[in-house]
């Protein structure tokens, strides 16, 4: 796991938006959505998102689609590269 959603998932423990007893339970959908972007941007292999890209542009998955743009947004800016907006999410 990323050190980065490592400090992300601490934060929301400490302010008890996750409860966990064995595991992690979202309080709200959008944590799993957002969650869910993280690992798509940070840990997931090209061989596996492109079997999973077509999953990713359906309906259900729009919202993660657009937490996936802002991060990769986020993550171009930091490392000095121009950010595209993206239309139509």
């Amino acid at each position: 796991m990323p050190s980065r959603l490592k400090k992300h998932i601490s934060k929301l423990f400490d302010e008890k938006l996750l409860q966990a007893t064995w595991g992690i339970e979202f309080s709200h959908e959008i944590l799993q959505e957002y969650f869910a972007a993280c690992y798509i941007t940070e840990d997931m292999n090209v061989d596996d998102f492109k079997g999973f890209a077509k999953t990713l542009f359906t309906l259900e998955w729009k919202m993660v689609r657009r937490f996936v743009s802002g991060l990769l947004a986020v993550k171009n800016s930091d490392q000095g590269m121009d950010v595209v907006p993206l239309i139509n999410l």
